[in-house]
């Protein structure tokens, strides 16, 4: 689940940056090159953002472009760094929990199943109904 957020941000900040870099191109802004020439550069770009690795070999020049750079690794830092502490846990858990149960003894227990026969030939002698109250009711719990 965090790596399908993690490429539906990648896919969706690599167009707008993409978008953004060339509005300002064709608004009549100065015809530098600004690098993004494609959606693949501005997802190596994405990729390099969100996951605050940084290369610097590509970055946005333009106001729009730099906003959207900022938004993008806000939610890289987000997606990627929030969960980890949850993982974290989870993990030691498990481990705790793994720990514990191996040093439980090891006796197995060989449990009859009941036959069909069996079942149906223990007739109710007292023929009065059963009662399957384990406790009484006015009677406190001993737990």
């Amino acid at each position: 689940m965090l790596v399908f957020f993690l490429l539906i941000g990648l896919v969706v900040f690599a167009s707008f940056v993409y978008h953004a870099e060339r509005l300002h191109q064709f608004s009549g802004g100065p015809t530098d090159d600004t690098g993004f020439t494609s959606i693949p550069l501005g997802l190596w770009w994405s990729i390099v953002t969100m996951t605050t690795v940084g290369y610097g070999d590509l970055a946005p020049r333009t106001y729009l472009g730099m906003l959207v750079g900022s938004v993008c690794a806000l939610l890289g830092v987000l997606t990627l760094n929030l969960p980890v502490p949850i993982i974290v846990n989870n993990f030691g858990l498990f481990y705790s929990h793994t720990k514990a149960r191996a040093k439980l003894p090891k006796v197995r227990r060989r449990v009859a199943a009941p036959t069909r026969d069996s079942v149906s030939k223990t007739p109710n002698t007292t023929n009065r109904p059963v009662n399957h109250k384990t406790t009484q009711p006015n009677k406190p719990s001993r737990l």
